[in-house]
C-alpha cells in the first residue's frame, strides 16, 4: 500500500471564522481530500482533530492582525519540513514572498514541495510579480492572473476556479422560504443582495444612481446592501434615500442565507487590486441558485453558468442598473446546478501527487 501524503494546508487558525477566501477554500479542500491517499493538516489553536483535518498547534489567538500573520509565517517556517506538501492560498506580497522563498529553500532540502494558490495579485509591475511567485506549482483562479504569470515565469501552473464545498454551501428551498419570510419579502418581490465592500471595490455614494436606475424599471424589488468595512457609512446614506426599498446591514454573518433567498446577487466592482479574484462570493451565489451580475473587472469565465452576467465594457452606474433589470428578466435561478467543487478537489489531488513525485 502506497504511503499516504502528508499535506499542510497553511492558512490562518483552523478555528478562525470563515471570512477570508483562501482560508475557506483550503479548509473545504482539506475536509474533502481522499483519506486513502492524503493526510490533511491545518494550523490550529488546539490539539483537536476536526473532521478529517489534523491540527498542527501554533496559534494563541484567532484573528488576522499583524502579530498573528507573523506567527503564521514563523509556523510554516518551523513546520513545513515535516510535510510532503505544503499548500498555501493567499494574495502574495513582497514581504511574505521573501519569507516564503527562504522557507522553500530550507524545506526543499528535506523533500517538501510547495503548491501556491495565488488568490489575487496586488498592483505590481512585471519584475515585482516574478518575485511573488515562489511555489513549485502555481495555481491561479482567474485567466488574467495566469496570463500575467506566464510572462514572467516558466513554472508549471494551472487555472482552477474556486468553488465552495457542497457540505458548506448547498441550496435549501425550505431555508430560502424561511429567510424571505423573516425579511418580509413576498413571493412576487425581487430580492437583490449586494455582498462586497465600498472603498476597496472603488464604490462611493454615486452608486445611488445605479439603484435609482434599477428601481425605476423594477419597482417591486428589495435591495439588501451587505458591505463590510463600511466605515464611512456609504451603505447607510444610500439606504436613507430609498427608505422602503433599500436596507444596509454592514457585515452579515448570514450571507449564505441571504444569497440563497436572493433572486439576483450583484458585484459591481470598479477595481480588484489585492482582492480575492474571482470573489468566492460569486461562485457561492451561483451554487445557491441566484442570478449573478458582475462588472467587467471581475475576471471569471462567462460560460461557467447561464445565470452569470459579466459586463464586457465599462458602464455608468445608470447602465449597470439597467443591466440588473435585464438579468432579472432572463433569470433561470433555482434550476439544477452541478457544483464543480469535486472537480476542483480532484485537480488539486492530481497536483499534490505530481509535486510529491518530483521530490
Amino acid at each position: 500500500m502506497a504511503k499516504k501524503i502528508k499535506i499542510l494546508l497553511a492558512s490562518r487558525a483552523l478555528e478562525s471564522p470563515p471570512r477570508e477566501g483562501g482560508f475557506v477554500i483550503l479548509k473545504d479542500i482539506a475536509n474533502t481530500l481522499d483519506s486513502a491517499r492524503f493526510i490533511p493538516y491545518m494550523l490550529s489553536m488546539k490539539n483537536k482533530t476536526i473532521g478529517q483535518i489534523r491540527p498542527d498547534r501554533v496559534f494563541s489567538a484567532v484573528g488576522w492582525d499583524k502579530i498573528v500573520k507573523i506567527q503564521y509565517l514563523i509556523a510554516i517556517m518551523i513546520r513545513s519540513s515535516r510535510y510532503d506538501v505544503v499548500h498555501t492560498a493567499h494574495i502574495p506580497t513582497l514581504f511574505n514572498s521573501r519569507i516564503m522563498r527562504r522557507i522553500t529553500a530550507y524545506s526543499h532540502v528535506r523533500g517538501t514541495r510547495f503548491v501556491q494558490t495565488v488568490t489575487g495579485i496586488p498592483k505590481v509591475d512585471e519584475k515585482q510579480l516574478s518575485k511573488l511567485l515562489w511555489g513549485d506549482y502555481l495555481v491561479f483562479q482567474s485567466p488574467s492572473a495566469m496570463a500575467r504569470a506566464k510572462q514572467v515565469t516558466s513554472k508549471p501552473m494551472e487555472l482552477i476556479v474556486p468553488w465552495p464545498s457542497d457540505n458548506r454551501v448547498r441550496y435549501d428551498p425550505k431555508r430560502r422560504t424561511r429567510t424571505r419570510k423573516s425579511l418580509g419579502i413576498s413571493v412576487d418581490t425581487n430580492l437583490v443582495v449586494f455582498p462586497g465592500e465600498f472603498k476597496r471595490m472603488g464604490i462611493d455614494i454615486s452608486f445611488t444612481d445605479c439603484i435609482n436606475s434599477f428601481l425605476e424599471k423594477c419597482p417591486n424589488s428589495k435591495i439588501i446592501i451587505a458591505c463590510r468595512f463600511d466605515f464611512q457609512n456609504i451603505g447607510g446614506e444610500i439606504a436613507s434615500k430609498f427608505p422602503d426599498k433599500v436596507v444596509s446591514i454592514g457585515s452579515a454573518s448570514n450571507i449564505i442565507e441571504l444569497m440563497e433567498a436572493a433572486d439576483l446577487v450583484i458585484f459591481p466592482a470598479k477595481k480588484m487590486h489585492s482582492k480575492f479574484h474571482p470573489p468566492l462570493i460569486i461562485t457561492e451565489a451561483l451554487t445557491l441558485g441566484a442570478s449573478v451580475i458582475v462588472s467587467d473587472v471581475v475576471d471569471i469565465d462567462i460560460g461557467i453558468s447561464s445565470r452569470l452576467t459579466r459586463l464586457n465594457k465599462p458602464v455608468s452606474w445608470t447602465e449597470f442598473g439597467v443591466e440588473m433589470y435585464d438579468a432579472l428578466q432572463k433569470k433561470s435561478y433555482k434550476s439544477k446546478f452541478n457544483n464543480p467543487f469535486q472537480d476542483m478537489v480532484k485537480s488539486y489531488e492530481t497536483i499534490y501527487l505530481g509535486v510529491q513525485k518530483s521530490r
